[in-house]
């Protein structure tokens, strides 16, 4: 299946001449999720994207699949016990992409989230998974955490709880969940905006913008699924010109470090002394994730960056916990920050908002999704979808399929049958073939069984079996593969978000992008100008990310 900037031109045209089912704004998780349902059922449906796909908050997440066991203390049981059974299907429809993980939970006297209060909510975590838990929780010693976790902080500390929840890279899992809906039968391209209804009523007329050649496009749906995360309200604005706040935004900002400077064999969950925030500090060998922020957000998406503020906050919170280490701003290679589309709710916390999600309707035709996470995104697509599938069968007679296939059909690299057999002999395979053990690692945990695939074009392409950074596993033959099967455009995609280049190369890619460039343009016909613009681009990204920098901390 191809999946490339031919596919997306071709389904361009095609989308000026046909009428759909459904239109779905936004390229993120939940975008993504809504598509596939959509395709599963049966409906005529597209999905549009103005940036790149999963570039907004789906990118930008702590790379968790997990039933959010800080939401305990919330009382929100219902949202605790869908996220962890959402957590056991994720790990069985991706099991390339969504892995166990071990979490350390120390409890120390006199903190602000009381001792039994933990020892019941991991009861109750435990419990909730009905039959679906990946481990069940156990009770550390404090000598037994000294050998886990020799350099964290013992003074008042009680014990510690050892328990059970996912990561993933949520960049991958929003992208299989994409091809997964286009080999259903949808169209999914990106860098296309959309920009006003020409008519606002159902059937609509909407107009797209190609953001890449300016060119404008009418496509008429019967309903649409505005699945835009935290640019809900300012589409609705543009589409009815009635503004209201349904969207509170909240900033997230994560630090990435070399594991040597912080070793930890667990993920740890530590609950900040000052305010009781949870904050995690997530391996991802070589590399250790510590985040997140959680701090109101007022203005646009695209402008969200790090902040001083926040990397110190960061850093008070692991430095009070881990004294010997003494983290610095200097140990960061890299920072990422998100914008969270939580539900608009009055007198709360940033971080006592829901986290549900909602659907409501304005005009007829035209549905609008908020809030959830990103672990609970299949069960948002379906109930965003059943609620489609009423008006389009109430408005048009238009029926969907009935059987329920989202938990029967894996997603896009996930049809392996059992995930470890499959990685031994894959990976022996492709070390006796001469990959480094660390680059068959990557490629098997990125592309699962499309790995067959990405082989293929690693082995034609001259220096394809090449690192294009010495110190990473990411190999040139990717780029090829990128283009055709994965719809990347900008220099951005490639390093960014299909490889981890900028956020793990202290350089963030600065050494390779000329060579990238050129193996770029010799395939998309970029001409000198356009070379430049691409560079100019990504540097003013590197810029901009760092400015924090610029302010003693």
């Amino acid at each position: 299946m191809e999946f490339s900037f031919r596919t997306r031109n071709q389904w361009l045209q095609e989308l000026a001449q046909k009428e759909l089912d459904i239109l779905v704004i936004g390229g993120g998780i939940t975008g993504a999720g809504i598509a596939r349902e959509a395709a599963l059922r049966g409906y005529a449906v597209a999905l549009v994207e103005k940036h790149d796909f999963g570039s907004g908050t789906s990118s930008r997440s702590s790379k968790l699949v997990h039933g959010g066991f800080r939401y305990m203390a919330q009382w929100h049981f219902g949202l605790v016990h869908e996220a962890l059974v959402e957590r056991y299907h994720l790990m069985q429809l991706a099991p390339h992409l969504v892995h166990p993980q071990s979490f350390l939970l120390p409890i120390y006297r006199n903190q602000l989230v009381s001792p039994w209060l933990i020892h019941l909510g991991l009861f109750l975590y435990d419990w909730l998974t009905f039959g679906k838990n990946i481990g069940r929780h156990q009770m550390l010693t404090v000598d037994r955490i000294a050998k886990e976790v020799p350099l964290l902080r013992r003074e008042n500390l009680q014990k510690a709880a050892l328990y059970m929840d996912a990561r993933v890279d949520d960049f991958r899992l929003v992208l299989a969940t994409i091809k997964a809906a286009v080999f259903q039968g949808a169209i999914a391209v990106n860098y296309v905006e959309a920009r006003q209804l020409e008519r606002k009523e159902s059937p609509f007329l909407v107009q797209l913008k190609d953001r890449l050649t300016g060119e404008k496009i009418t496509v008429r749906t019967r309903a649409i699924a505005n699945a835009s995360g935290p640019w809900c309200d300012a589409v609705l604005q543009q589409f009815t010109g009635h503004p209201r706040r349904h969207v509170r935004p909240t900033k997230g900002v994560h630090l990435l470090l070399h594991q040597d400077r912080f070793p930890i064999r667990h993920a740890i969950t530590l609950f900040n002394r000052r305010d009781g925030r949870p904050i995690f500090a997530i391996p991802f060998s070589p590399f250790v994730v510590l985040g997140t922020t959680d701090t109101d957000f007022n203005t646009t998406p695209e402008q969200v960056s790090t902040h001083a503020a926040d990397v110190k906050y960061l850093l008070q919170v692991f430095n009070d916990y881990f004294p010997d280490v003494q983290l610095q701003s200097t140990d960061i290679i890299s920072t990422y920050a998100g914008v969270r589309p939580l539900i608009y709710e009055q007198n709360k916390k940033a971080s006592e908002v829901s986290r549900e999600h909602q659907i409501f309707q304005s005009p007829p035709g035209l549905f609008s999704i908020i809030g959830g996470k990103l672990t609970t995104y299949r069960v948002m697509a379906q109930d965003m979808v059943a609620l489609l599938g009423k008006f389009l069968r109430q408005r048009y007679g238009v029926r969907g399929r009935a059987d329920d296939l989202s938990l029967q059909i894996p997603l896009w690299g996930g049809r392996i049958a059992h995930w470890e057999e499959f990685y031994r002999q894959y990976q022996q395979i492709m070390v006796q073939e001469g990959f480094s053990p660390e680059a068959a690692h990557h490629l098997l945990t990125s592309y699962g069984s499309d790995v067959v695939e990405v082989l293929q074009v690693i082995r034609q392409t001259a220096d394809g079996a090449n690192r294009i950074h010495p110190e990473l596993p990411y190999l040139w033959g990717e780029i090829d593969y990128h283009l055709h099967q994965e719809m990347a455009l900008r220099v951005e995609d490639f390093l960014v978000r299909r490889l981890h280049i900028y956020s793990l190369d202290a350089q963030q890619g600065k050494g390779v992008l000329p060579a990238l460039i050129q193996r770029i343009a010799a395939q998309l016909g970029w001409h000198p100008h356009q070379q430049q613009r691409e560079t100019e681009r990504y540097l003013e990204k590197i810029h901009r990310d760092n400015q924090w920098r610029q302010v003693s901390i």
